[in-house]
């Protein structure tokens, strides 16, 4: 033959007829194929053959298999020599009356069959090639209906199968497991920033840090988008997989170069553990994730074990998101104002916008602090902020007609929003429709927004107040921001956190706080309003420190725009007049 064929390894006939196997090993060589060829008369012979443990072990790049040999039954044979090589070629040998079962075995794992008395040397060169390249195909396949194409990490279809036989296994061996589901934490500004290609790139970083995080009898998944998995098994106790998330934690922490740029990326992380958890890989994977929103809701960049009561909260975390997309739908929703002092004037400077879900009869009202949440997490955020947004500057541009009161209204705004291309230039679109001069919106960001690293917040902030808007930071001192960046972000003002108010004169602790911020903003040049006072002592003694503008209870809890008129009307003077006696 002109054509030989060199494969990698020796070729394992699978043959108990000593003729029929010695005829193979002739046409074999004259087709060409030069490899020594292991003989084995039974399915447990080829099985030793195949067995990786035993020493000698070669793997074999071709196997030829009879259909009829004393030891297999129907195609049992062939199902055991499939499992211990799944990744080898096997062509079966068999007789004119065995051809429809070997139609099977192609069915069930064979790449092809040859008629025993009736092949040619020719005829086995094309079938030994064909059969090589079908099952490098096939495996190509397989890959591809397993693996994720962009991480080279398990995909979720994979995952779940595995998962399924880790849970029998668990089962039958009385074990512990546990599964991790993880998000990466506004991952998607990366995309966003840097381009898909960039995002590409970190996701494959990311898994790579993963796969460093676990033992390899672990399994590490991407499920979709910046979601991966983790199977962690056979563990001692069922906080064994809170030490795989803080390595998680810590192997994330480190930033990572994606084309010359550092990017930080870190991970919400949820964990159910079997049984505690879940008794099937469907719920074991729902709960788990469950367990990951809790754990983002929490500030993200944390670990949160999957709860009983977790599952409550989603039911009525799901009902509420149903309501909420039915609420924008036909706009239940108002905006209250909340008016901020400045009493060494005697005037009201400014409206906070305080947006409201209007109750239905006969059902109670749904506070910001549960609502707001729900709408970051699914994006309704951006509809719904762009609404209020909207409603505010047309309601602060009807006060500057109508009164004598120059007054800013503010709106505050999320960090998702902010960290939102176009954000800015939305801003200026409603005030260019709404015909409220820049200087009269105030946008409002809480504490916690100062800890975001993100690039593209710092800069929203920068180029709202380029278009003359004013920007403040909410809940100053609550401990949520980073006291470290403060010096870099663009602020006109700052809001006292009200449960610090709340706490004066009577505590010395948060005496000490306050006058801190205090004087720490009056180092930036920032102007200083007090939130939460509710009586004349926080008054006086917010007024001693040299506070001047004030929100609270005491000038006036938020109205809607029809009751606006009395609030407007007031000057304080009679609390003013108190305090100075």
């Amino acid at each position: 033959m002109n054509n030989e064929v060199q494969p990698s390894g020796p070729i394992l006939l699978v043959e108990d007829n000593p003729d029929d196997a010695e005829l193979t090993r002739i046409l074999l060589k004259k087709a060409g194929v030069r490899a020594p060829v292991i003989n084995a008369e039974t399915i447990k012979a080829a099985l030793k053959v195949l067995d990786p443990t035993d020493s000698g072990f070669s793997p074999p790049s071709m196997i030829f298999l009879d259909l009829g040999l004393p030891d297999a039954v129907d195609l049992d044979g062939l199902t055991s020599v499939v499992a211990a090589a799944p990744n080898v070629p096997i062509v079966m040998l068999t007789g004119l009356a065995d051809q429809r079962q070997a139609m099977r075995a192609i069915e069930n794992g064979a790449q092809d069959y040859l008629t025993k008395g009736e092949f040619s040397p020719e005829l086995l060169q094309r079938v030994h090639r064909y059969a090589i390249e079908r099952k490098r195909a096939e495996g190509e396949l397989l890959k591809a209906a397993r693996f994720d194409i962009v991480t080279g990490l398990t995909n979720r279809a994979y995952f779940f199968s595995l998962l399924e036989h880790s849970l029998e296994r668990a089962r039958r061996n009385g074990q512990q497991l546990a599964v991790l589901f993880m998000d990466l934490d506004h991952f998607k500004n990366v995309n966003d920033t840097l381009g898909h290609a960039a995002g590409d790139q970190l996701l494959c970083e990311v898994g790579k840090r993963l796969q460093s995080c676990v033992r390899t009898i672990d399994l590490v998944a991407r499920i979709g988008g910046d979601e991966f998995t983790m199977l962690v098994e056979d563990l001692a106790n069922g906080t064994d997989a809170s030490n795989v998330a803080e390595k998680v934690l810590t192997a994330l922490r480190e930033p990572f170069s994606i084309d010359g740029i550092d990017v930080m990326v870190t991970p919400s992380i949820g964990i159910a553990n079997f049984p505690a958890a879940g008794g099937d890989a469907q719920l074991l994977l729902r709960n788990a994730d469950t367990a990951m929103y809790r754990a983002k809701n929490r500030g993200r960049n944390t670990v949160e074990f999957f709860t009983e009561t977790m599952n409550a909260e989603m039911i009525q975390s799901s009902e509420l998101e149903a309501a909420l997309e039915q609420a924008l739908a036909v706009n239940e929703f108002e905006v209250l104002y909340q008016p901020v002092v400045n009493l060494p004037e005697h005037r009201i400077i400014a409206m906070d916008a305080l947006p409201r879900w209007v109750p239905k009869p006969g059902q109670q009202e749904v506070p910001q602090e549960k609502f707001l949440p729900v709408l970051e997490r699914t994006g309704m955020i951006h509809e719904f902020g762009e609404w209020v947004l909207m409603r505010a500057c047309e309601d602060c541009q009807r006060w500057q007609a109508d009164s004598d009161h120059d007054l800013v209204v503010t709106v505050s705004v999320s960090a998702l929003q902010l960290a939102t291309m176009g954000f800015v230039e939305r801003v200026n679109k409603v005030l260019g429709q709404t015909h409220l001069a820049a200087e009269k919106l105030e946008i409002e960001v809480a504490e916690a927004v100062t800890a975001d690293e993100r690039p593209i917040i710092l800069q929203a902030m920068t180029d709202l107040r380029a278009l003359g808007v004013s920007v403040s930071l909410e809940g100053f001192g609550a401990g949520s921001g980073a006291l470290g960046r403060l010096s870099e972000f663009p602020f006109n003002r700052v809001k006292i956190d009200s449960k610090l108010v709340a706490q004066v004169p009577t505590s010395q602790d948060r005496i000490w706080v306050l006058s801190g911020l205090l004087l720490l903003a009056k180092g930036f040049g920032w102007e200083v309003v007090a939130q939460g006072v509710s009586n004349d002592a926080q008054l006086a003694f917010l007024m001693q420190q040299g506070c001047q503008r004030f929100q609270g209870e005491l000038f006036g809890g938020p109205v809607t725009v029809d009751e606006l008129s009395a609030p407007l009307a007031v000057t304080n003077r009679q609390n003013l007049q108190q305090i100075q006696r």
